[in-house]
Order: structure tokens, then sequence, then C-alpha cells
């Protein structure tokens, strides 16, 4: 299963500047019926994220971060996973150079990425022009 959207990082009692709001989940995909995977794009690097089922809807894995401006950063996450018809939706705990934060992650299901959709398109006008689609 295909699934993309958003996700949050809010620091309780910090101020709002401080949050980490709207990054773009590119992909996700449930492994199974117990490994959630993320790839989040944020500002100029990405953040992969992988978490195991532990107890009925609950998950517990390990995030790493790569960004050409702060270098690697990794930590843990923890959520509690919820769904219905318009999508799912991961809430929980993230630690991140030791200051937890609470995040929550909303997801939709996808036939395709949207980069798949732009490759397929572009593949398509290259056909149609008699170019080469290497």
């Amino acid at each position: 299963m295909k699934l993309i959207g958003h996700t949050n990082w809010v620091i309780p009692g910090l101020g709002v500047e401080d949050d980490v709001r709207d990054v773009i989940v590119q992909r996700a995909f449930f492994r199974g019926k117990d490994k959630i995977e993320l790839s989040c794009k944020y500002n100029d690097g990405v953040y992969s994220v992988s978490l195991k089922r532990t107890l009925g809807s609950c998950f517990e894995g390990q995030f790493k971060g790569i960004s050409t401006g702060t270098g690697i950063s990794a930590g843990t996450a923890s959520a509690k996973l919820y769904s219905n018809q318009d999508g799912y939706l991961l809430f929980g705990k993230w630690i991140e150079n030791e200051w937890e934060q609470i995040w929550w992650v909303t997801l939709k299901e996808v036939d395709r990425f949207p980069d798949e959709v732009r490759r397929k398109a572009t593949n398509s006008t290259e056909k149609k022009r008699g170019g080469s689609s290497l």
C-alpha cells in the first residue's frame, strides 16, 4: 500500500517558532501488518522513519535525518495508529537530540506517488516527440 501525507513535531512548553509544521511525507508504506516506513522531506534533508508494531495499534522505532545543512540526526519515535475511511493517523512521541516532542502523521492511500505520475507523463511526452526515455 502506497501512502503520502504530512507530519508535524511540537515541543511542549516552547514557543510556536520551535514547532516543525507541515513536513511532507513523500512516501510511506505498510510492510505487512507490523511495520510502517516513512520518508519525510524537511528543508534540504530527508528523515527516514521505521516503526514496528509492539502491541495492538502501538508502534515504536527509530529515525534518521540527513541534511546538507545540519548533517545527520537520529532518534526514536513511538506512535499509536488510528484509521478511518479517509486515511490514517499516527500520534505519539518523537525524541531527537534529547528533546521529547509530540508528533503526528496524517496519511492517505494513493495509487502512485506524485513523482511516479510525473515520470510516467514525461516518458509519454518523450515517446510522442520521438525521443528516448532512457
